[in-house]
């Protein structure tokens, strides 16, 4: 085998081994970790959980998810805007 052969069957040994497996199942999503990063490091400070009920954050969430979109963000997928959701509800008033 030619050295060039060699050298590029051995990368494509090296990536196809630090490939993530099909089998392996996605990381669940870490709403606290998501709302820092979606929501107080790109637009605003840190608003407490324990500020609005749950449903009041559902509405908050909505209208955030909005206010991303006209802006011109990029807005959050699915799984991020539920992560953070249940999130934000775990903390909410009782």
């Amino acid at each position: 085998m030619k050295p060039l052969h060699t050298a590029s069957a051995a990368l494509f040994l090296v990536v196809l081994a630090a490939a993530p497996s099909a089998a392996t199942p996605p990381k669940a999503l870490d709403g606290a970790a998501l709302f820092a990063m979606r929501c107080t490091e790109a637009c605003h400070q840190t608003p407490s959980g324990e500020h609005l009920s749950a449903r009041q954050w559902t509405v908050v969430m909505h209208t955030m998810q909005t206010r991303m979109t006209q802006a011109g963000m990029t807005p959050m997928s699915e799984a991020e805007y539920h992560a953070i959701l249940t999130y934000l509800q775990g903390k909410a008033r009782r």
